[in-house]
Parts: structure tokens; C-alpha cells; sequence
């Protein structure tokens, strides 16, 4: 890519391939019009770095849109291959496909953090909590729930029953919870709401 306009000076199949795009596209093609804004602040930073002479590349994962729309994850290695001098310096662009990692990433984060049955926050996830809630905002009020009769169902009816017990109380808990609030099964048949900027009052509501 030109360094500065950020247009294709020469592109090989694998990276067409990537990104979705015919070589004929490539004559207008610039890499920040298919760049997710959101990843642009963090890639404009390691590019001021590069351009001051500060490094001389760098490595980030951000996200490119195909051009039939789609979204994918990219793991980006900027090299400079001129001086800065030079009148239009290039540098070499690879990017490697790792949506599939980023989404088996987002997955093994999820189940860390959430109960499988419910889909509410994990007793870890409590844990980790609590840490942060050292410095949480106050007032903080803390709701802890069981569910009766869950041993007596389970043994009478099945744990297939019980385990639609629980998950009717986690859909209720959720309904009945503010936007911020974070509920958690903390054990068996426990669960445990976190209400931040809640007053005694608007807790019991």
C-alpha cells in the first residue's frame, strides 16, 4: 500500500481471497474504507508511531468488511518497506483471516463467565465481582435468592423439571431487573442480583 493515501500498489490472490474483492476493484480500493470505525483510533495511533519514526511497523487484530457486507476479524502486520523520505513510500500490508478464533475466543469467555443452564453470570464471574465492587458506585444493595423445593422436585419428577425451574426464576430475575443490574446463579439452586445506585427502597421493588 502507499503509505500516505492508503491505496494498493500491488496485492497478491490470498489477500483478494480475504477481503472479498476482484482485482479490478483494487484501482479505488482503500484500506480505511473497509476498517470497522470503531478499530480506526487504535490503527491511526500505531500509524502516527510509524510515521513519526517511532517503530517501524506494527501487529493488531481489527475488523475489515468484505465487499458482499460481511464482517470478519483480521490479525494485521504493518511493515514500512521505504524510508519516510522517499516521495511516496509504501509499506506491506499481510492480514491473516481469525474470525473463527475471535469467535471461539467470545465463546470460551462466555462459558468462563456465564452459567450454562440460565445463561446468568457464574459463580466466577461472583467472585470477580466482588473484587470490583471494593470500588463500586454506592448505594449498592445485594439480593440473595434461593429456590425452594428444588432437591424435592428433582428427586420426585427428575432433573430435567428442576432445570426448568431454574431457568423460569433466571427469566423472571431477569424481567424484573434494571438495565444494570447483574444477576448470578452463585450455587445450586442460589442466586445472588447486584444493584448499583439502588436505594433500599427501589432494591425491594
Amino acid at each position: 500500500f502507499d503509505l500516505f493515501s492508503g491505496r494498493v500498489t500491488q496485492v497478491n490472490k490470498k489477500f483478494l481471497e480475504i477481503i472479498g474483492f476482484d482485482k479490478e476493484d483494487m484501482d479505488d480500493f482503500r484500506w480505511m474504507d473497509v476498517s470497522h470505525p470503531d478499530d480506526m483510533a487504535k490503527n491511526n495511533e500505531y500509524r502516527n508511531q510509524l510515521l513519526q519514526g517511532e517503530i517501524a511497523g506494527f501487529n493488531m487484530r481489527k475488523r475489515y468488511f468484505r465487499k458482499d457486507g460481511d464482517m470478519i476479524w483480521i490479525n494485521l502486520t504493518i511493515s514500512l518497506l521505504d524510508p519516510l523520505d522517499m516521495e511516496n513510500p509504501r509499506e506491506l500490508c499481510m492480514i491473516e483471516d481469525v474470525t473463527e478464533k475471535v469467535k471461539w475466543d467470545e465463546e470460551i469467555q462466555y462459558l468462563t463467565t456465564h452459567d450454562a443452564l440460565t445463561g446468568l453470570y457464574n459463580r466466577f464471574s461472583f467472585e470477580q465481582e466482588k473484587v470490583d465492587m471494593e470500588e463500586g458506585p454506592l448505594p449498592l444493595s445485594v439480593l440473595i435468592a434461593d429456590v425452594d423445593g428444588l432437591k424435592l422436585i428433582n428427586d420426585g419428577f427428575g432433573y430435567s423439571l428442576g432445570d426448568q425451574l431454574l431457568q423460569k426464576a433466571a427469566e423472571i430475575f431477569r424481567q424484573a431487573c434494571r438495565p444494570g443490574d447483574k444477576i448470578f446463579r452463585i450455587g445450586g439452586d442460589e442466586f445472588c442480583i447486584l444493584m448499583p445506585k439502588a436505594p433500599i427502597e427501589e432494591a425491594r421493588q
